[in-house]
């Protein structure tokens, strides 16, 4: 580390609020390329527009669990439905999508 940049280093060790990456903005370019889908964009238009859409995420869900759509939405009171609860999971995760 070289010490011209020792406060900058300090400032950012210590910082609450760190950017998701560090790095150019080809790196940033790369990033986004080769991780993020194209989607629909409401919030946060550099994240949201590079996720998989909300119907998507929902599909693999069924696909890997092997189970209906009509399951993952059904909501009973005391009843857990895993595969509902990992669809909200990827949903909130990758999306950030609030609860509503």
């Amino acid at each position: 580390m070289n010490e011209d940049n020792k406060e900058r280093i300090i400032w950012f060790l210590e910082s609450k609020k760190l950017p998701a990456f560090i790095g150019s903005e080809n790196f940033a370019e790369w990033l986004k390329k080769k991780y993020y889908k194209p989607g629909s964009s409401k919030e946060i238009i550099e994240t949201k527009s590079k996720t998989p859409a909300t119907n998507e995420i929902i599909q693999v869900v069924c696909t890997y669990l092997d189970v209906e759509q009509d399951e993952i939405l059904i909501s009973r009171r005391d009843i857990f439905n895993e595969p509902g609860n990992i669809a909200i999971y990827l949903v909130r995760k990758l999306r950030r999508e609030p609860l509503v």
